[in-house]
């Protein structure tokens, strides 16, 4: 089905019936199933650079992305490595805001347990305990670098969940 039109819609169970839903492919008229969940949903990775390689950057605000509006991301996991190649320490902490502009440290998403190299090159987490991980609709995701040492350029990789908020009909 990669690249086709959907050309009709054959709705062959209503959804409050069943949780799979047929489509029909209108040009091979092959029936797809799809749940609901697969249609609204999708696993993205956000990834941040911090730094340009030439100099250890300075801390404060160092990227920002506005979210989807009438979607709900779920931050599920982190991954930062050095891109230099350098062993050091750094701390980012993420915030989420209706605006980049008036995001603070009171708007933090990670719960006192911010992304972190402590001498290393490469660090991640998949648990995220104490995170607001299911609180960012619509808004701005901010990166503030709280500190950093040793390393000139890295990167924050956020794996995260995109869905479609809940509509009621």
């Amino acid at each position: 089905m990669a690249n086709k039109q959907i050309m009709e819609f054959t709705e062959k169970l209503a959804p409050q019936e069943a949780d799979m839903l047929l489509l029909q492919d209108g040009a091979s008229e092959v029936y797809h199933r799809a749940t609901l969940a697969n249609l609204t949903r999708r696993a993205e990775t956000l990834n941040f650079v911090i730094g340009d390689g030439s100099a250890v950057p300075g801390t404060g605000l160092v990227g920002h992305i506005y979210l989807p509006l009438g979607c709900v991301v779920t931050v599920n996991g982190w991954r930062m490595s050095s891109l230099d190649g350098s062993s050091g320490s750094a701390q980012v902490d993420l915030w989420h805001d209706a605006n980049r502009i008036s995001a603070s440290n009171a708007d933090s998403i990670c719960g006192g347990n911010e992304p972190a190299l402590s001498s290393q090159s490469e660090n991640s987490a998949s648990g995220l305990s104490g995170w607001s991980k299911t609180a960012l609709e619509g808004g701005c995701l901010v990166v503030n670098l709280d500190s950093i040492t040793s390393i000139t350029q890295l990167t924050l990789a956020l794996d995260v969940e995109i869905a479609l908020a809940a509509e009621e009909v």
